[in-house]
């Protein structure tokens, strides 16, 4: 069962999921405005080597967010819910300090 307490240390990780969001939207519009600088200049085969470049640093870009996400973002509320459902308090009282 999980539990949802407001605390001072959960506020680190809303604030890191909000900069995650905004690097987020950051990183989708620089990609596709580098794509459409690329893609008017272009044409025929260079063209479709771009555009496989452009996809390519996308796909790679999200995977690095997302194991970014999954390893810096959440790792402090798991490691939070964890310890409610164990009840290990000096990690909670850990938390709540941090």
């Amino acid at each position: 069962m999980a539990y949802r307490i407001y605390n001072r240390g959960l506020a680190k990780s809303q604030l890191k999921k909000k900069t995650w969001i905004c690097v987020m939207i950051f990183m989708l519009v620089v990609i596709i405005g580098m794509g459409l600088l690329g893609f008017l200049k272009l044409e025929g085969k260079q063209l479709m080597i771009y555009l496989g470049s452009i996809g390519f640093t996308g796909i790679m870009c999200l995977l690095i967010s997302l194991y970014v996400k999954i390893n810096v973002v959440d790792k402090e509320l798991k490691q939070f819910q964890k310890a409610l459902e164990k009840g290990y308090h000096e990690m909670i009282e850990k938390l709540l300090q941090g």
